[in-house]
């Protein structure tokens, strides 16, 4: 009988998928690319505050080792280095389309790999007084800007209050090893009091904004700590200060 060889082309599909989807580790064997955007910089850093230490031309053969959320660690035979996403878009579709893939399956791969990313987190920390946990999911619809969708549980001494949240959120420098960003949105707050000494819910629409840092540890990890100011509408109007720290998952 004879032995089963794969395509070369299903060889370099999958070596490019597990570069993209587990750029944790090194790969067994590298994903081998053949340049096809006009040339790519190589800066020693994953920002574009790093220096530039080479440029890369057109027809280059490069190996994709590594990613740190828009960059790509990439090595030649002569200089290793990160490059930005938008640099490596002709690249990637056209080893993509050569591989075999439809056009539908390749769309949906850049996207996901390039465009796109889910993220989800937990954090934890004081709402005015009260202790507050919350989780959260997100979407990045763009390098600058993501939605999320969080629930929180404040429990204080007389109540405990949950909130129910829709943000935007803007990401103005993500280049940075620290990068801020914005927020704003709006929600709603279910405030129940303990029974044994109010009775009644006070239900309430709230405005947020604030203002955050995060750290990326890993290709998939990050840190991230919040601030945020709710004006919520009660019998009377209240203002409340939000401070959370907890960790990322990026998908």
């Amino acid at each position: 009988m004879d032995s089963y060889r794969p395509h070369n082309s299903a060889i370099r599909l999958l070596g490019l998928l597990l570069a993209l989807l587990l750029p944790c580790s090194v790969p067994a064997a590298p994903v081998q690319l053949e340049v096809r955007d006009p040339y790519l910089d190589l800066h020693t850093g994953p920002g574009r505050g790093y220096p530039i230490a080479q440029s890369i031309e057109r027809g280059a053969t490069i190996e994709i080792r590594h990613r740190r959320t828009d960059w790509y660690q990439v090595h030649t035979d002569v200089a290793t280095g990160w490059v930005h996403r938008n640099q490596l878009r002709a690249t990637l579709a056209a080893t993509l389309a050569a591989a075999g893939t439809d056009g539908g399956l390749r769309a949906a791969l850049l996207d996901r790999h390039i465009e796109g990313r889910l993220m989800a987190g937990l954090s934890a920390g004081a709402f005015d007084d009260d202790p507050v946990v919350s989780f959260w999911a997100g979407y990045r619809l763009t390098p600058l800007w993501s939605a999320e969708l969080a629930i929180a549980q404040a429990a204080g001494d007389y109540s405990s209050t949950r909130m129910y949240r829709l943000e935007a959120v803007a990401h103005p420098w993500p280049e940075l090893r620290f990068p801020p960003h914005l927020l704003v949105g709006v929600g709603f707050f279910e405030n129940t009091p303990r029974q044994t000494l109010v009775e009644g819910e006070d239900d309430a629409l709230a405005l947020t904004l604030g203002l955050g840092l995060s750290k990326q540890l890993e290709p998939r990890f990050a840190l991230r700590a919040d601030w945020r100011w709710h004006h919520a509408r009660f019998d009377d109007n209240d203002d409340f200060h939000e401070l959370t720290a907890g960790f990322v998952l990026l998908f």
